[in-house]
Formats: structure tokens, C-alpha cells, sequence
């Protein structure tokens, strides 16, 4: 597991608050070990696939931001014009490309 100051401190982390850290992690992991093989659990490459990988997931689930307003406050979010399945691999070949299991096809 990737302890959650590994993500704010080294990372530099700021999308997922501490109270959802794990749940993304958790996810993020299962995704990586189904999707890579042949890292190191303990090399940063690794860590930072997870990290990337946990914000990914942060934002498929939230949606994207498209705009905001002050007064009167309202937020609207936009339909995500990359697929939740795309979002998640680029996050993780960012740091883990080398590892990729299997052949991509364009």
C-alpha cells in the first residue's frame, strides 16, 4: 500500500483527500497488477503509476470541472470528452509504459 504522505509529499498530490486516499489506492493498485507486470512494488516508477493512476480514477468518478461560479455558487460539470478506460491507462503509462502487458493495437 502507498501511504497517503508518499502521494501529498513526494507525488505531490493535491486531488484526493486524505479520508479518500485509500479507496483510490486501493483501486489503483488492483488496476496496475491486471494491466503491468514485471515492476517492482517498491520502485518509485511503481508508486508514482499508483498515484497517477488514483487521481484518474478520482476524476472518472467525480466528472470534470468545466466551470465554476462565485456568486450564487454553481459548479457545472462536463460529459469527459477522453473515455473513463483511456484516462485511467495514460495515467498509468505516464510511469509504467515499459511494463505494459500484452500488445496495443492503434
Amino acid at each position: 500500500m502507498i501511504e497517503y504522505k508518499f502521494y501529498t509529499d513526494e507525488f505531490c498530490g493535491k486531488a484526493i483527500s486524505e479520508e479518500d486516499w485509500r479507496g483510490c489506492e486501493t483501486f489503483a493498485s488492483a488496476y496496475i497488477r491486471k494491466h503491468f507486470v514485471g515492476f517492482s512494488v517498491e520502485a518509485d516508477d511503481y508508486k508514482h503509476g499508483i498515484c497517477a493512476v488514483a487521481e484518474a480514477k478520482q476524476t472518472v468518478d467525480q466528472g470534470v470541472l468545466e466551470s465554476q461560479t462565485v456568486g450564487s455558487w454553481s459548479k457545472h460539470y462536463s460529459v469527459n470528452s477522453v473515455s473513463d478506460k483511456d484516462r485511467l491507462i495514460n495515467a498509468a503509462m505516464l510511469y509504467l509504459s515499459e511494463y505494459r502487458k500484452g500488445v496495443e493495437w492503434a
